[in-house]
């Protein structure tokens, strides 16, 4: 068994590495959208840091020892994927889809205040004339009660397709600012409590820990995920708003055995599908689901929020499937 202090540091190392990533510089006008920079390494991690960062991290910000996993509450945690082609793509030039070991993960990782996301996509598009594409998809997020920061890109071939980093603050009447700084758009005031991508998964996992046995609608979650706000159905002028969100639950079987699946606390899976709206919306039709680029559906979670398999649609008319292969826990 690996010692309890060199489990942490390794956890501690990953936690630094990724905060050191980040770089904030605010002006005078807190509701300028043009004065937060984040460093674009956030989500790719090529640079390589060969001095000390512990000085970079403040008590607020470290890594804490979280709790024996439990059931319906978010577990730290490192998740390895495989990823395999879910459909026949709609380009009949496709030959296959492949990915290389460790290239898709999903990070969560515990800070005294808050959380820190980190998810990295890479497939290889094979086609019948013997080319190979390279699509990537790197996210990384920080999210606490107060503040969210974000950067999301997607990379075709190692040049960058898209990318939209900016922030988050919470007013003094518990609504939020969103600031926007690539692209440069208009950020938006919203005035009402709002959750974000991290906060609206703890909430999924609360209400399946009060569920039946059959499915539950968890409804009207008002909820600003940037992941949905790199849809194509929105030009640069427009202004992005929270969504609202109807998340559909439904218990599911238990997982097949994987690398150190006994860590868990139960194998039993939920499917988790939502319908995306924009705000207020009165029409039962989900506004983006059916255009949205990029987008994440079709969930199937373990009661800690380890997500099991995931299917993902990519443009082209790709849709791909990633699957549990390898969990590490953070304890």
């Amino acid at each position: 068994m690996v010692p309890f202090f060199v489990e942490f540091y390794i956890v501690y190392k990953l936690f630094t590495f990724f905060l050191l990533s980040f770089t904030f510089t605010f002006g005078e006008n807190s509701n300028s959208t043009g004065q937060l920079t984040i460093i674009e390494t956030l989500a790719t991690n090529n640079e390589d840091f060969s001095t000390s960062t512990e000085n970079f991290v403040s008590d607020k910000d470290a890594p804490v020892q979280p709790n024996k996993p439990q059931s319906f509450k978010l577990m730290p945690h490192k998740a390895t994927y495989t990823v395999h082609l879910s459909k026949k793509p709609n380009d009949p030039t496709i030959n296959n889809i492949t990915s290389e070991w460790n290239d898709n993960t999903i990070e969560l990782i515990k800070t005294k205040e808050g959380w820190t996301y980190k998810q990295n996509l890479k497939i290889y598009v094979h086609y019948n004339d013997g080319t190979i594409t390279v699509i990537e998809k790197n996210v990384a997020t920080y999210e606490s009660p107060t503040e969210f920061f974000f950067h999301i890109e997607y990379l075709r071939d190692s040049i960058r397709e898209s990318i939209l980093q900016g922030k988050a603050e919470r007013t003094d009447e518990n609504g939020w600012i969103i600031y926007f700084e690539k692209p440069p758009m208009n950020g938006f005031i919203i005035n009402r409590p709002i959750d974000f991508p991290i906060g609206h998964l703890e909430n999924i996992l609360k209400t399946i820990g009060t569920m039946e046995k059959n499915q539950k609608i968890l409804s009207d979650q008002i909820v600003f995920d940037p992941t949905y706000e790199t849809r194509e159905t929105l030009s640069i002028n427009e202004t992005r708003e929270a969504l609202s969100i109807n998340s559909v639950i439904t218990p599911s079987k238990e997982a097949k055995v994987f690398k150190n699946s006994a860590l868990l606390p139960s194998k039993k899976l939920w499917r988790v599908k939502d319908a995306i709206y924009e705000l207020d919306s009165q029409n039962p039709t989900a506004s983006y689901e059916p255009a949205a680029s990029y987008k994440e559906s079709d969930i199937e979670l373990f009661s800690t929020g380890v997500i099991n398999s995931m299917e993902i649609n990519l443009d082209g008319g790709i849709t791909i499937v990633l699957a549990l292969k390898e969990l590490t826990v953070y304890q």
